[in-house]
Order: C-alpha cells, then structure tokens, then sequence
C-alpha cells in the first residue's frame, strides 16, 4: 500500500471514528438534559419496546420532578415495573414499594389500591393490615370501584371489626354503580340469600340482576 493510500486510509478511520464519538456524546447529553416530561415518554417508549433497563433509567429520573402528574405517572410505571418484573427485570418488592407509596402519597388511586393489595397479602413487602386498609379507604374515597368494592369485602369479613353489613351494602352498591361486576353478585347474593341477620330483599337482588345481564350484554357489542 503507497504512502497516500495509508494516509487516505487513516483519515477514514478517523472520521468514522470522530462520526461514533459525535453520536455517543450526543446520546449522553441528550440523555442527561432531558425535561422530566421528556424522561417520561421516552420511558413509556422504552417499557412498550420492551427496553427494560432503559425505561427504569428515564422513569427514575422523572420521578425527580416538580410536575405532579409527570411524578405520579413515572412512579407508578416503575413500581408496578419493580412489583411485576418482566423479561429479566428483576421483581424488587421495596422499590416496588417506595415508587407506588410516591404516586399513592400524592393521590393517585390505582397506586393506593395496588399499595393495599400487596400489604393485604405480603406481596414482596411485609404483611400490614393496617397500611393496607388504610390505603385502601383513600382509593375508595377517591371512588375507584375496585376500591370501593374490596374495602367492602374487608368490612364484611370483619377486617374493621365487627362487619358492619349497612357500610358492606353501601360500599357494594357504590362499586356496582360504576359497573363492578363483582359487586352486583354480591348484592344478588346478599339480597337473595340474607347474610348475618341482613334482610332478604327479593325485588333488589332482581334488580341487580338484572343490572349485570345489561352489563354483560354490553361487553359482547
């Protein structure tokens, strides 16, 4: 190979070599000058292409924002990402924890519900009866139907004492009132059957009846 060849040669290498050292710094400087917001979609975009490690990276780094909804947001992803685990990702029970109890603390109710399924049962966190009813009234004030109907199952299996079936049908008939199926059986139940001296009320466990048949023919559409 001549001299001008060598030298021709050398000059590619280190173009491309120049190129690769360009798109690397750009990456990482992109990387690090993201906005919260920009670290959540690009997250949301990491956990969809099933990029684990990156979408715990930008979804961390959101968290540490001043928007309220972009923290909620970006925390409950990375909880829920830590309690599940995924392709590798490894379940990790406090940082499960610790992500869902931020979104939770700022009133975000699918956070205080999952919160209170996992202390409920133990679920990679201690056991905690008491944190778990706790949040779980806060979901149900907030009107999630899922809420509303698990607390009333805690009420009727006596978890706030001894249950209490005025509060149990009330929190029932507020679930079914947002389309809980479950808790239209339970009131079909509780109204047919009769439960702990509660009395038998043909004409509602009918009407509830009759409630879930509509709901079920809505789903088939």
């Amino acid at each position: 190979m001549s001299v001008i060849s060598k030298i021709k040669t050398a000059n590619v290498v280190f173009v491309l070599l120049m190129i690769s050292l360009g798109v690397v710094g750009y990456l990482a400087f992109r990387d690090v000058f993201r906005t919260p917001e920009e670290q959540l979609a690009y997250g949301i975009e990491m956990l969809d292409k099933k990029q684990y490690g990156a979408a715990e990276r930008a979804l961390s780094k959101a968290t540490d924002g001043t928007s309220k909804e972009t923290v909620i947001q970006a925390a409950w992803r990375l909880g829920n990402l830590y309690r599940i685990g995924a392709d590798g990702f490894p379940v990790n029970g406090p940082k499960a924890e610790m992500f869902l109890e931020k979104a939770a603390s700022l009133g975000y109710a699918p956070a205080q519900y999952e919160l209170a399924l996992m202390y409920d049962v133990g679920d990679k966190i201690p056991e905690n009866r008491q944190k778990a009813v706790g949040w779980m009234n806060y979901a149900a004030q907030a009107g999630l139907p899922e809420a509303l109907y698990g607390l009333g199952v805690w009420a009727e299996r006596g978890y706030m004492g001894t249950p209490d079936m005025g509060k149990v049908i009330t929190l029932y008939k507020a679930a079914a009132t947002k389309g809980h199926i479950n808790a239209m059986k339970s009131l079909i139940v509780l109204y047919g059957d009769g439960f702990g001296g509660f009395p038998h009320n043909l004409e509602w466990s009918a009407y509830w009846l009759n409630e879930l048949n509509k709901k079920a023919e809505e789903q088939k559409k």
